[in-house]
């Protein structure tokens, strides 16, 4: 039941959370950064077909 509630919540929180009425904090940390190389070519038909404008810094971030 502890494990139904963590997936169908969106605070992640167990039954015990629940009843000590606690707060769940998560800290995401990456794994490892995402580096590598595109060629000029496919950087070019790349920005021909996609449209960046509606994209925020976040969203390059990632």
């Amino acid at each position: 039941m502890g494990a139904l509630l963590i997936i169908f919540n969106k605070q992640e929180k167990r039954l015990g959370y629940f009843a000590a009425g606690t707060l769940v904090a998560q800290d995401e940390q990456p794994i490892a950064t995402a580096s590598f190389p595109i060629s000029d070519a496919l950087a070019e038909r790349l920005l021909e077909k996609v449209d960046f404008s509606l994209m925020l810094p976040d969203d390059f971030a990632v």
